[in-house]
């Protein structure tokens, strides 16, 4: 089950399984946060710009807000879909 669960112009989440989600981003900040998660490992990467997805498994949705509320400008609220 693919769900966009977040996003807005410089990160996207969509949960793809239980406690498994992609995570997009445009920003290399996000991404080298992302890449020192233990348990994320980059699936796709952006060829003409900065892209990167990573998959974050075994990642309980309170932790995922804690990623996302570090990740997101403080300016933004999250809006679920």
């Amino acid at each position: 089950m693919n769900k966009l669960t977040y996003a807005n112009n410089q990160l996207s989440v969509w949960r793809i399984d239980t406690n498994t989600y992609w995570i997009q981003t445009r920003l290399p900040e996000h991404a080298n946060k992302l890449a020192k998660l233990k348990n994320a490992h980059l699936v796709s990467y952006g060829i003409n710009l900065y892209q990167r997805t990573y998959e974050v498994t075994n990642f309980d949705p309170k932790s995922l807000n804690r990623l996302l509320a570090d990740l997101r400008p403080k300016s933004l609220l999250v809006t679920p879909f």
